[in-house]
């Protein structure tokens, strides 16, 4: 019976700021002529992904960690934050000087602090991807400003800090009033994360991709490396956790694969059967 197969993409198809390799490419593209339905599965937003993961192509995919899921080119589900928590949250994180951004269907909205940022940083000894990142991430272009914001439902925060401590201060300021999902990233010189409502996450997305197409979630099959991938792991019949994955992700898994660098989604596809 054919699957559905969700891919994470940071850590998982490719690293941040490079390319997936030629043969996780292949894999995939293989696995989808064999009949095997594949999904994005991203914290990111729709508007953020890049060209060279969205041109292998997808049947789908789970966006904003749960809050949007969109099949064949249409949002058919959303989530949202409630907006009491969203004011709770935004208090906090204004008070920690922090870049924030709001994720919509209507696009993200960037707080616009991100040039003060860039000047707090030494990028002495960091390497020139992850100063590039550091400027796409705080100067992207490509988000909306603050000030437009109107007032749109919001399906997760991402929050970028210079303040390395900010996790844990998030984690008991917030308590259990939402969902802290902190991303580590080699080399990063921020504290970066996400914030959404307990309820959404990518699992329950997960079921609700099975609900909608009518498939058991036991002919599932997750890819991912960091903790915003928990919830998929358990939800799919086989999770199947990167080389390069947080060691808590690894300890539910079903499965440890190769790193993301060898190739790990390729061969394990092939191990499978799949392709």
């Amino acid at each position: 019976m054919s699957k559905l197969l969700f891919f994470d993409i940071d850590g998982t198809l490719a690293y941040p700021g490079y390319p997936p390799s030629t043969a996780t490419v292949e894999a995939i593209q293989a696995a989808r002529r064999n009949g095997h339905k594949v999904f994005i599965s991203t914290g990111r937003t729709m508007d953020s992904i890049p060209a060279a993961i969205a041109s292998i192509g997808f049947d789908g995919g789970i966006f904003s960690s749960g809050g949007i899921i969109v099949l064949n080119n249409q949002i058919v589900i959303q989530h949202f934050m409630d907006e009491a928590v969203v004011e709770k949250v935004l208090s906090i994180l204004q008070q920690y000087k922090t870049l924030y951004t709001l994720e919509t269907a209507d696009g993200r909205f960037n707080s616009e602090n991100g040039k003060e940022l860039m000047a707090q940083i030494d990028f002495t000894h960091i390497s020139k991807e992850m100063r590039e990142l550091t400027e796409e991430v705080l100067l992207d272009p490509t988000a909306i400003p603050l000030s437009q914001y109107t007032g749109q439902q919001i399906h997760k925060i991402a929050y970028y800090s210079t303040n390395l401590s900010i996790e844990q201060d998030l984690y008991s300021e917030l308590d259990s009033t939402a969902k802290v999902v902190p991303y580590h990233i080699s080399g990063f010189p921020l504290s970066t994360g996400e914030i959404s409502d307990y309820s959404v996450n990518k699992g329950r997305a997960l079921n609700d991709v099975c609900n909608y197409l009518g498939v058991d979630p036991d002919h599932c099959i997750a890819f991912g490396d960091s903790r915003n991938d928990s919830e998929i792991m358990l939800a799919a019949g086989l999770g199947v956790a990167m080389g390069n994955a947080d060691e808590e992700l690894k300890d539910i898994a079903n499965l440890v694969c190769d790193r993301c660098e060898n190739d790990g989604i390729a061969k394990t596809l092939h191990d499978l059967g799949l392709i």
